[in-house]
C-alpha cells in the first residue's frame, strides 16, 4: 500500500458505489477501500451524525460521515488486484516495484508503467481474490511450472476475452486464452472452492465451500451496498434529543444498571450544564428515546405519520401543506410542501455476484464491512434538501383496487415478483400491491415531469413509497451534502396553481409512449418481466432516483380511457 492518495470521491459514494470491500478506478490505479477497522477516528475529519431511530434498528450509537480538512483525511485503501500488467512488454506479475510514480517494469534497463489486471475472481459470501493466472495458464497440463513468468498477449482480432493469450516463458509449454474465464463454476477443476480472502478486513478464512467466479474488475456485480435511510422526523429533531442522542451510551448504561427511574438522579452529572427545568426536559426525552427502543415502529410508517401534520417547523423538518386545486382533489387528498428535511443514509453492508433483497429490514451482511465485531458506529451520509409529499384519496383508491379489471390485469405480475423472491431465497413480502404499483408508476412520471420544470436533473431527484393498509402517499425530493441543499424549485412545483398541471401533463405523457405498441403490449412479449407498459422512454428512471431497482410498473394504471379500463385518475 502506497502513502499516495489516489484520488477523491464523495462522502455519499462511499456509502453507496464505493464501500468498505469495494474497488475504485483511478488515473494511476485501482484500490479497495479499506474496512471499518482501518478507519481511524480523527477529529475533525469525520463529522458525527445522530438518528435515534437509525441507530436502534441497526444496534449502534452514532454514524460517520467521512471529510477532508485543508485536503487532508479520507478513508484508507490498498492498491487491489495485486497483478499488474506492463504496458510495454506485456509481463504479467504481483511484485513489480513501486516508486512516488508508481508501479513499474524495467522492460530493458528502462521503467515502463503498469495497469492492473483486467480479471478477479469473487463469492456469494463477499470473499474477493486474484485471479488464478498461473493456474489458468497451465490448465490441461499434468504440472505446473515451478517458476512461472507470465506475459498477456493481445492478438488484436478484437477485443473480446478470446482473443487475449496468456503464456509462460518459464517452462514455455504454459498458454491459453482468456475464453470462457468468466462462466459460472469454470473455475471449479481449477482452483476447487473459494480461497475464503477478505483484504478490506485483512482476514483470509478458511472453509469457504462456494466455488469463485471470474469477474472483470470494473463490473457492476463486484459490489452490491445494501443501505438503509430514513428522515428526520419530530420528536427524533428537536436540539434536547440530539443532546440526549450524543449521551445516549451512557445513559443507557445506567439504566441497565438502576432503571430509568434511577437515572433521573443522575441526569445532573451526565448533564451539568443544564438547570432543573433543562433537567425535565431531558429526562423527558430519555423516556422517549428508551420507549422507542424497547418497542420499535416502522420507519416508513413513522414518517408517514409526520406528514399527517399540516404544518410542523424543526431544525430538519419543515413542512407546510398546500391547498389542493379542484380539479385534482377527488384524486389527490393532500400536497405537503416539504420546505427542509434531513435524510441520513447508511451503509450496513454489502453482496457480491448477486444483489441483495433491498426491502429486507434484517439478515443484510454487516460483517462484511469489519473485522471489529465491537465497533459501535457505520459509515452515514446526511443530506439536506426540499420535496412534495403527494397523498392520493384513500375513498377512491380504495374502490380503484376493488376494480376486477384491476385485480385480473396485476395478478399475474405479482405473482411472478413473489416467485422471483422465492427463487432468490427472500421472504415474501405482502407490502407489493396494485396499490404500490400504481403509487410507484405516478412517482416516476412526476420525477420525469419535474426534471423538465424544477432546474433539477432527473436523476436528482429521489423517491419514497409510502405504500400499505394504512398509507397511500409518495415523497418527491432532492438532498445534497451542502449546507443549502435545494434550490426551491420543487417547492414552486408544489404549489396549488402548479401542481395541477404537473400532475395532469404527467397523465397526459403517460397515455402515449414512443416505443408503442411495443411498451403497451409487452405483457404478451416477456412472461417473466417484472413490469407491464413501462420503458426507459416513459416510466424508468436512473437508479439514484428510485428506491425499488425500476420493477413493478405500469403506466395504464394512471389513466382511464375507453380502451383502458384500469386507470386511476380520469381527467
Amino acid at each position: 500500500m502506497s502513502n499516495k492518495s489516489p484520488g477523491g470521491i464523495r462522502p455519499s459514494q462511499l456509502i453507496t458505489t464505493y464501500g468498505p470491500g469495494s474497488l475504485v478506478d483511478f488515473k494511476d490505479d485501482s484500490v479497495m477501500i479499506m474496512g471499518l477497522q482501518d478507519w481511524k477516528e480523527q477529529e475533525g475529519y469525520y463529522k458525527k451524525i445522530y438518528e435515534p431511530r437509525l441507530s436502534t434498528k441497526l444496534d449502534v450509537s452514532y454514524f460517520l460521515q467521512p471529510r477532508s480538512v485543508n485536503r487532508r483525511g479520507g478513508v484508507p485503501a490498498i492498491s487491489f488486484p495485486k497483478y499488474r500488467v506492463c504496458s510495454k512488454c506485456g509481463a504479467l506479475r504481483n511484485d513489480f516495484k513501486w516508486d512516488y510514480k508508481g508501479y513499474f517494469c524495467n522492460c530493458n534497463g528502462k521503467k515502463a508503467e503498469t495497469y492492473p489486471a483486467r480479471l478477479i475472481v469473487a463469492c456469494e459470501q463477499g470473499h474477493i481474490d486474484d485471479f488464478p493466472w498461473v493456474s489458468w495458464c497451465h490448465r490441461g497440463q499434468e504440472n505446473i511450472c515451478g517458476s512461472p513468468d507470465l506475459y498477456l498477449v493481445t492478438q488484436g482480432r478484437s477485443s473480446s476475452l478470446d482473443d487475449v493469450v496468456i503464456m509462460c516463458k518459464g517452462c514455455k509449454k504454459g498458454k491459453n486464452t482468456l475464453a470462457g474465464a468468466l462462466k459460472r463454476d469454470t473455475l471449479k477443476s481449477i482452483v476447487g472452492t473459494c480461497s475464503g480472502n477478505s483484504p478490506w478486513k485483512r482476514e483470509k478464512v478458511q472453509g469457504c465451500s462456494r466455488t469463485p467466479r471470474g469477474l472483470q474488475r470494473g463490473a457492476s456485480n463486484v459490489y452490491f451496498s445494501s443501505t438503509i435511510s430514513a428522515l428526520s422526523i419530530p420528536p427524533w429533531t428537536d436540539e434536547i434529543q440530539e443532546i440526549v442522542s450524543e449521551k445516549w451510551t451512557i445513559i443507557k448504561k445506567n439504566i441497565e444498571k438502576k432503571g430509568l427511574s434511577g437515572v433521573e438522579a443522575v441526569l445532573d452529572i451526565i448533564f451539568p450544564e443544564f438547570d432543573e427545568e433543562g433537567l425535565t426536559k431531558i429526562f423527558k426525552a430519555v423516556k422517549n428515546q428508551y420507549k422507542m427502543e424497547e418497542n420499535p415502529t416502522d420507519i416508513r410508517y413513522e414518517e408517514w405519520q409526520a406528514f399527517q401534520d399540516k404544518e410542523n417547523k424543526t431544525k430538519h423538518f419543515y413542512i407546510e401543506e398546500e391547498e389542493v386545486d379542484p380539479s385534482i382533489s377527488p384524486f389527490i387528498s393532500r400536497v405537503v410542501l416539504t420546505h427542509r428535511l434531513r435524510e441520513i443514509r447508511v451503509l450496513r453492508g454489502f453482496t457480491r455476484i448477486d444483489y441483495p433483497d433491498p426491502y429486507a429490514d434484517n439478515d443484510v451482511a454487516y460483517s462484511y464491512l469489519s473485522s471489529d465485531r465491537e465497533l459501535d458506529w457505520l459509515p452515514g451520509a446526511e443530506l439536506l434538501g426540499e420535496g412534495i409529499f403527494v397523498q392520493l384519496d384513500e375513498s377512491k383508491l380504495r374502490e380503484w383496487e376493488g376494480n376486477g379489471a384491476v385485480k385480473q390485469r396485476y395478478k399475474k405480475l405479482l405473482k411472478r415478483y413473489q416467485n422471483q423472491r422465492e427463487e432468490k431465497n427472500w421472504k415474501r413480502d405482502e407490502r407489493f400491491s396494485e396499490r404500490f404499483i400504481l403509487l410507484h408508476t405516478l412517482s416516476h412520471l412526476l420525477i420525469r415531469e419535474l426534471s423538465l420544470s424544477c432546474g433539477y436533473s432527473s436523476n436528482s431527484i429521489r423517491e419514497k413509497i409510502y405504500s400499505g393498509p394504512d398509507m397511500c402517499g409518495i415523497l418527491l425530493y432532492t438532498g445534497s451534502p451542502d449546507s443549502d441543499g435545494s434550490l426551491g424549485g420543487i417547492i414552486q412545483q408544489g404549489r396549488k396553481d402548479q401542481f395541477h398541471n404537473l400532475l395532469k401533463q404527467a397523465i397526459e405523457r403517460a397515455k402515449i409512449c414512443s416505443s408503442d405498441p411495443l411498451c403497451s403490449e409487452s405483457e404478451n412479449i416477456l412472461e417473466n418481466k417484472l413490469n407491464l407498459s413501462a420503458c426507459h422512454a416513459c416510466s424508468l428512471v436512473s437508479e439514484t432516483s428510485c428506491e425499488w431497482s425500476n420493477l413493478l410498473l405500469d403506466r395504464l394504471s394512471l389513466f382511464k380511457s375507453e380502451e383502458n379500463s384500469t386507470g386511476f385518475f380520469d381527467f
